[in-house]
C-alpha cells in the first residue's frame, strides 16, 4: 500500500461519509473490506456495475490488493465527478454501514 492508494481510500470515505472522517478511518483490512463491500452495494442500488467490476468466482471477502484495485478505479472516477452512483443511493449506504465507519474509526472489531 502505497501513499496514492491511501489518497484513493480517503477519497471514497469521503465520498460517502465526509471530509472529517476521511482522515479518522485506519487503512486496515476491515475498514477496506467494509468501504468495498459499500461500493458494490451502491453500485447494485444505482445498477451501475460498470464501477465496481467484480472477479469471476464470488468471495465473500475479497483480497486486499483486488479491494485496493476497486478502491483506486472508484476514486479515478470520482476525481472527475463521475460516481456513476445515484444521490439516494449513496445516502443509503453512507448511513447502512455508519455503524461500522464509526467502529473501526474508534478501534472496534
Amino acid at each position: 500500500m502505497d501513499v496514492q492508494d491511501q489518497n484513493d481510500f480517503r477519497r471514497v470515505v469521503a465520498f460517502f461519509w465526509g471530509k472529517n472522517n476521511a482522515n479518522n478511518v485506519p487503512m486496515t483490512e476491515r475498514a477496506v473490506t467494509s468501504v468495498v463491500s459499500a461500493l458494490e452495494t451502491a453500485g447494485a442500488c444505482s445498477k451501475k456495475m460498470d464501477l465496481v467490476s467484480r472477479p469471476h468466482n464470488s468471495l465473500a471477502r475479497p483480497a486486499f490488493a483486488y479491494a485496493i484495485k476497486q478502491i483506486t478505479n472508484i476514486a479515478k472516477n470520482l476525481n472527475f465527478g463521475n460516481s456513476g452512483i445515484y444521490i439516494s443511493c449513496k445516502n443509503v449506504v453512507a448511513i447502512s454501514y455508519r455503524t461500522r465507519i464509526a467502529e473501526i474509526i474508534a478501534g472496534i472489531d
